[in-house]
């Protein structure tokens, strides 16, 4: 087979009519190859060459300036979208100002003398009454559940259950308003 039919015939050559002047190819063996047609007169100088680097350099620092200006700016991305936002800032501030008022309404009182203080002991035995009272209303109220429990397994045929039924919690619900201050 001669080069230059396949020269005509190689669908690489149909492509462009410029890249054919440019590349040269040869057979060696079984493979085609590829050689850049380059005008020897056209060589780079070292003041090229010497350019070419700079520009390199010069486009390497402003990658990094880049780079280091995209991971500040992520950053400030990142704290400001985990910054409060001024709605839940105002609720906050609304919220603040009611404790507040709540807390001021409180030391009134407290100024006036109509509460007498109470010491620290007094409140801690207040308080242990008051956990001992609550743990015998939740044993009781499981005792009148396993009661009426055993009431329904145990009721007749004909009677029903919703006639029977009656609320004895109710009586056992232990509300206890104080106006404790220490």
């Amino acid at each position: 087979m001669r080069i230059s039919k396949l020269k005509v015939e190689h669908p690489v050559f149909h492509i462009n009519r410029e890249l054919q002047r440019s590349v040269s190819n040869l057979f060696k063996g079984k493979q085609l190859v590829y050689h850049a047609l380059q005008d020897p007169n056209e060589s780079t100088t070292q003041e090229d060459l010497g350019r070419i680097d700079a520009q390199i350099v010069a486009i390497r620092e402003e990658n990094a300036s880049t780079t280091a200006t995209i991971k500040e700016l992520r950053s400030q991305l990142s704290l400001l979208s985990s910054a409060v936002s001024t709605a839940d800032l105002r609720t906050s501030v609304e919220k603040m100002e009611a404790e507040k008022e709540a807390i001021t309404a409180r030391l009134i009182m407290l100024k006036t003398g109509d509460v007498k203080p109470v010491r620290k002991e007094e409140k801690e035995a207040i308080d242990e009454d008051m956990r001992k009272w609550e743990r015998i209303a939740r044993n009781r109220s499981k005792i009148i559940k396993d009661m009426w429990g055993s009431v329904l397994d145990a009721l007749p045929e004909g009677v029903n259950a919703a006639d029977l039924r009656v609320r004895p919690t109710s009586v056992l619900r232990l509300e206890v308003r104080t106006n404790v201050f220490i």
